[in-house]
This record gives C-alpha cells, sequence and structure tokens, in this order.
C-alpha cells in the first residue's frame, strides 16, 4: 500500500520534473523539494492505499493553488517594487500596494484552505501530524536557506552602526 503510494509519487515527480527542467536548475530543486516533502508525509501519516491516494490527489492539488497564489504576490510585489523605482511619487502608487495587499490576502486564504481541507481528508492524529509536520518542515526550510554559504549571509545589521568612540585611545 505505501510501497504504491511511493510508485505514484515517483512517477508523478518523473513526469513533473520534465517541465522543471526547462525552468532550470532552482526549478529542478524545488520538484525534488516537493517530491521529498511528499514522501515523507506519507511516511509520518502511515496511510492506506486509498487514504494516500485520496491524500496526495487533494494535498497536490491545494498545494498548486498556494504556489499559484504566491506567484500572484511575487508578481504584484515585483510590480509594485519597479514602479516605486519608475515613479516614487507616482499616481497609481495607492493602486499597486493595494494590488499587493489583495494578492497577499488571496494567498493567506488559500493557505487556510489547504488546511482546512486537509482537515477533512485526515483522521484527527493524522492532521494533528500534518500541521506539524508543515511547522517543522517550513522552519528547516527557512534554516537551510539561512544557513546556506552565500554573499551577505554573515549580514549584521549592526556592524553598520559605528561605535561610539572608547576612552582617549581613538584621538
Amino acid at each position: 500500500m505505501l510501497k504504491y503510494s511511493i510508485i505514484l509519487v515517483l512517477i508523478l515527480s518523473f513526469f513533473t520534473s520534465a517541465g522543471s527542467f526547462a525552468q532550470g536548475r532552482q526549478g529542478f530543486k524545488k520538484e525534488r523539494i516537493d517530491v521529498a516533502k511528499k514522501m515523507r508525509l506519507l511516511e509520518i501519516l502511515d496511510l492506506n492505499e486509498n487514504e494516500s491516494d485520496k491524500f496526495l490527489a487533494k494535498f497536490t492539488i491545494l498545494e498548486k493553488n498556494v504556489k499559484d497564489k504566491s506567484d500572484e504576490f511575487k508578481k504584484a510585489n515585483d510590480d509594485l517594487v519597479e514602479y516605486i523605482e519608475k515613479n516614487p511619487k507616482g499616481k497609481d502608487l495607492t493602486e499597486k500596494s493595494n494590488a499587493v495587499l489583495k494578492a497577499q490576502r488571496n494567498l493567506h486564504a488559500a493557505v487556510e484552505a489547504k488546511i482546512s481541507d486537509m482537515k477533512q481528508v485526515l483522521s484527527e492524529d493524522n492532521f494533528a501530524k500534518y500541521v506539524a509536520f508543515e511547522i517543522q518542515f517550513a522552519r528547516k526550510m527557512r534554516k537551510m536557506i539561512l544557513d546556506r554559504e552565500m554573499p551577505g549571509a554573515d549580514f549584521n545589521p549592526e556592524d553598520d552602526i559605528p561605535s561610539p568612540p572608547r576612552g582617549r585611545r581613538n584621538r
């Protein structure tokens, strides 16, 4: 039962990775993370074959909806930033800002819908495991991104604040 679900996830990931390959390396990494997340969720939830098929179908649809809303939010924000750079005091500034806020509300609503729909699909104990997993997964992803060595990763805002002179040594 779990074996079939894992095979299904691998087959789905194979077909979706072909599309992400065209997006370049970042798309491929995202797909690998998504597949690993689904496989880990299946392990944690320990669903039977029927439940895992139902869960994966619903989860995939809801994740896509959240991703679409996230992309809309990013685009609205990028449009606002671009508009600010070109027209710092432009007349459409309020309209662009409101578009970002609306996209953010839509993203939040999609996340809430995902959680409430998962509550309907999963048993009470599996839903609790799912919620805990989502929080831990997001935390671990943020930590991995922040810990990754890249230029500026060791940025400390306090480094830009000059220290007050100490004693007469600096004179």
